[in-house]
């Protein structure tokens, strides 16, 4: 039973891992310089998974993929509050990016500015709806209906032409 159990471990892993390291890089990116790195918060994440593996098996109607997507969210939103992390918008690095001549500012860094600017649920929402998912299932994973999808999408986008005006 235990070397099954650990076989499953590993296939949940590999299947889901593209969608974790996205979480991992996506809350890694937008913290400050005290925070952890992507791969901390990966491991933090596949630890979390490796506890609550048993639970899952007992839960019925609930989809693998989307029980992942919970725990790995909730557990790098969780490691940015414990590590105490706050996200920095880009803006603020402006100066020191064109001092450096790496890149000019461009409506890709205006956008980034502005999710950066985003609440904590609405850059979950933009992340899942850039990873071009339907609205069913980022419903299912954001544990809200998918006519509620739309119209907080709706909403964000406004928030974005705002922002980047």
């Amino acid at each position: 039973m235990e070397k099954k159990f650990n076989l499953d471990f590993i296939r949940i892993v590999r299947e889901n891992e593209p969608m974790m390291w996205k979480l991992c890089w996506f809350y890694s990116s937008r913290c400050c310089s005290q925070c952890q790195t992507a791969e901390d918060i990966y491991q933090e994440i596949v630890l979390n998974i490796w506890e609550s593996l048993p639970r899952f098996k007992s839960m019925d109607g609930c989809k693998m993929s989307t029980w992942i997507y919970r725990v790995a969210s909730n557990v790098a939103i969780s490691v940015c509050r414990k590590n105490n992390m706050q996200t920095v918008p880009i803006d603020e690095f402006g100066d020191e990016i064109s001092e450096k001549g790496d890149c000019a500012i461009d409506e890709k860094e205006d956008l980034s500015s502005g999710i950066a600017r985003l609440t904590e649920d609405e850059r979950r929402l933009v992340s899942l709806f850039l990873e071009d998912l339907p609205y069913k299932t980022i419903a299912l994973r954001m544990g809200i209906s998918a006519s509620n999808v739309g119209t907080r999408m709706q909403r964000i986008k406004t928030k974005l032409k705002h922002f980047c005006d």
